[in-house]
């Protein structure tokens, strides 16, 4: 009788031998689509209740203001008033109108708006960010990060009534981000296309949607610039990143855009009238101290909120979904 031994047949384990032997990443692996749902569910949760107490709001001053100048002026008119009297930001004025030509009825469902926008936004760039790395893309995954962030974003700071439910501060501070993602989104398809007016069109759009940016929010302004200044150098063709110059194009249509709009808003005549109000002291080291002092505070304040460690965790997650 001959002897086979194991080695002469081979390696004999079953199938289900991984199963068994409780691969620590194949378990992780298995878990993370319900960590995602669980983790979304409660953001989306909040976030739901959020919109849902848009339908709440009571206006306030600044809403019954532009409830008359609006059934008044029409949206030309309360338009042309900010720029000549107000404040020159013709943005803010003109979706101030357009908000309110109804009542209240734009306020109350602006939330719910932002939150969708917002999110939807973000869903579709964190697809295409990871396509074009030719990573996965694991959809649980990606909407609990994004709802954690927007979460974050409309509810740990220390004025969550300002940043979704009272219109007149979301029109200026919350929208500008809507239109940026949103913005970015319309160059990656346009980029991906083979025609050439969607190109064009991208870079036309980039211009206009700059110049009502530049008119709207500085802060967003400062930030987005930057961003796009950065991103149009890193992506010129000489460094090998792109084969062609459309993202740099898109980057400085951009850029000059801010720029047209925030040129715009300072030399208009309401924004000359404000500042007259309130003239500006001459710059001394006490002042730089006391920005600089504010400027701590700010991160002060942020690095105590310790809610925002659930963007940290939203990454994580997001980072072990598509490496595992």
């Amino acid at each position: 009788m001959s002897r086979t031994t194991l080695s002469d047949l081979g390696d004999a384990r079953m199938p289900d031998d991984d199963e068994q032997s409780g691969d620590p990443a194949r378990g992780l692996r298995q878990a993370l689509p319900w960590i995602a749902l669980v983790i979304g569910t409660g953001a989306g949760a909040l976030l739901s209740v959020g919109a849902f107490l848009g339908l709440y709001v009571r206006p306030t001053s600044d809403d019954w203001c532009a409830l008359w100048k609006t059934r008044d002026m029409g949206v030309l008119g309360i338009t042309s008033d900010f720029y000549l009297t107000q404040n020159g930001r013709v943005t803010n004025a003109l979706l101030t109108g357009l908000l309110y030509s109804d009542g209240m009825r734009g306020p109350k469902l602006l939330p719910a708006f932002l939150v969708v926008a917002l999110g939807a936004g973000l869903f579709l760039l964190a697809r295409v960010v990871l396509r074009a790395l030719r990573l996965p893309f694991p959809a649980a995954a990606a909407a609990a990060a994004v709802l954690v962030v927007e979460a974050l974003l409309f509810f740990a700071g220390t004025r969550s009534y300002q940043a979704l439910l009272w219109a007149p501060a979301t029109i200026s501070h919350t929208l500008p981000s809507v239109f940026g993602v949103w913005a970015v989104l319309s160059a990656v398809w346009a980029a991906r296309s083979s025609r050439r007016w969607a190109r064009g069109g991208a870079v036309g759009a980039a211009a206009v949607l700059g110049t009502a940016a530049g008119m709207l929010s500085e802060p967003f302004v400062a930030m987005s610039g930057l961003v796009a200044a950065a991103a149009g150098v890193l992506c010129l063709p000489r460094f090998g990143r792109t084969r062609d110059r459309f993202a740099s194009t898109w980057c400085a249509a951009w850029c000059l855009g801010l720029l047209v709009g925030l040129v715009l808003l300072t030399t208009s005549p309401g924004a000359r009238w404000r500042r007259a109000q309130q003239p500006k002291e001459p710059l001394t080291l006490s002042g730089v101290g006391e920005a600089v002092g504010d400027w701590y505070r700010i991160w002060e304040t942020i690095g105590g909120q310790w809610a925002y460690v659930g963007a940290l965790a939203a990454g994580v997650l997001l980072g072990l979904a598509v490496s595992l």
